[in-house]
């Protein structure tokens, strides 16, 4: 082997976990704890509010099956009020 590719050889096998532990030690400085830490908080409450709307959503549809009977629809508006509809029944044929 040729001395000058020895030593190119040598210099590349050094060079590359030089540039990947400079390039983990970088991103590692960047990473801040704290905003990951926010982003799983935010994923949590998301979770939360879900379920919390599932369980508020169950409850205003049992109110609405009480006051307008089986098939009542519950409709929320763009301000987010609560709106029920009574079930319609169509005709035997489908005239109203």
């Amino acid at each position: 082997m040729k001395r000058r590719t020895f030593v190119q050889t040598c210099a590349r096998w050094v060079i590359a976990p030089v540039a990947f532990l400079a390039l983990m030690a970088f991103g590692a400085i960047l990473d801040d704890p704290r905003a990951a830490q926010a982003i799983a908080d935010d994923a949590a409450q998301a979770v939360l509010d879900a379920q919390q709307q599932a369980d508020d959503d169950a409850y205003w549809q049992r109110i609405c099956r009480h006051e307008f009977g089986p098939g009542a629809q519950l409709l929320r508006t763009h301000d987010g009020d609560v709106v029920c509809r009574p079930a319609t029944h169509v005709a035997k044929g489908g005239v109203l």
